[in-house]
């Protein structure tokens, strides 16, 4: 803002750092892990027990479970949302100016293949044999086999909610699905598609319980035993994880920040190690005088 007499500027410098934390669940004691200012925005966890992380500035690094041996991933362009797909692959998006775009590629950056066009928001199967994926055109749930399928409709255009899983036996998709809030804000989560793997039949849906405090269901996650997904959600200045029984129960609340936002959680694929990558934003003012001072 300037003021009256052009000689004085406020504006507010907004700065974000993220960090990943670990233990053995969500509801477990969580530890901080060393991690640098940008490099944990987002991530998935390999079976050798590394990182692949995605910086704020979208690239993907590998680095050690306690945050040490920091090493970039060889990728051509922008890149993010990094997902372990089967034991030697990684799906993830390209992005450009234009387009957002489906890849995947081998565990050290080497043999990347497009795998969809405007595909975004990848989840893989145990087997790492399909993908599924949100295209960006016409905002629908596709399901691709690799290498060299054909992408095939789950959904309805404009009913995904950005957030599907495979569970951990490869037989049960799940996905959010939203319908547009009456007041025109925004999609509202209203309920979680339950779907064979095999068959693309719908099994059940599980209506968003009025207990949530905020429409979000981001990242759905199938628990280690599949019981049930996990989700989370972030109704003002902090983010929480959800879980959703599996029985349709109301969703349980399982970790009690009280600041930060979640941007990604998993766990390692035996299942013993939860990880979840939390940002910390702060503001300050800043305030330039004298502008109109001759030099």
């Amino acid at each position: 803002m300037i003021s009256a007499d052009a000689r004085t500027l406020s504006a507010v410098q907004s700065d974000s750092t993220s960090t990943i934390y670990t233990g053995a669940s969500p509801s477990a004691p969580l530890k901080p892990i060393q991690t640098q200012k940008d490099d944990a925005y987002w991530f998935t966890i390999l079976p050798d027990g590394h990182f692949i992380t995605e910086s704020f500035r979208h690239k993907l690094f590998t680095m050690n479970m306690d945050g040490t041996g920091r090493a970039p991933l060889p990728t051509d362009t922008l890149a993010g949302l990094p997902t372990l797909c089967g034991k030697d692959g990684i799906a993830y998006i390209q992005l450009s100016d234009v387009t957002v775009d489906l890849w995947r590629m081998d565990l050290n950056g080497m043999n990347r293949r497009l795998i969809a066009k405007n595909g975004a928001s990848p989840a893989c199967s145990p087997d790492g044999k399909e993908v599924l994926f949100f295209n960006t055109l016409d905002q629908a749930l596709y399901r691709i086999s690799l290498p060299g399928g054909s992408p095939v409709l789950l959904s309805k255009p404009g009913e995904v909610l950005l957030s599907q899983a495979y569970s951990h036996d490869g037989k049960t998709i799940a996905y959010a699905s939203f319908r547009k809030s009456e007041g025109g804000e925004g999609p509202v989560a209203s309920s979680i598609v339950l779907m064979d793997a095999a068959t693309h039949q719908q099994l059940r849906s599980i209506p968003v319980s009025s207990a949530l405090p905020n429409i979000g269901i981001n990242a759905l996650t199938f628990a280690p035993d599949d019981s049930g997904l996990y989700f989370f959600n972030t109704p003002g200045s902090a983010s929480n994880i959800w879980f959703q029984p599996l029985d349709g129960g109301a969703p349980k609340q399982v970790t009690q920040f009280t600041s930060d936002l979640i941007s990604s959680f998993g766990w390692s694929p035996d299942g013993k190690t939860f990880a979840v990558s939390r940002q910390h934003q702060t503001w300050d003012g800043v305030l330039i005088r004298d502008l109109a001072s001759p030099h």
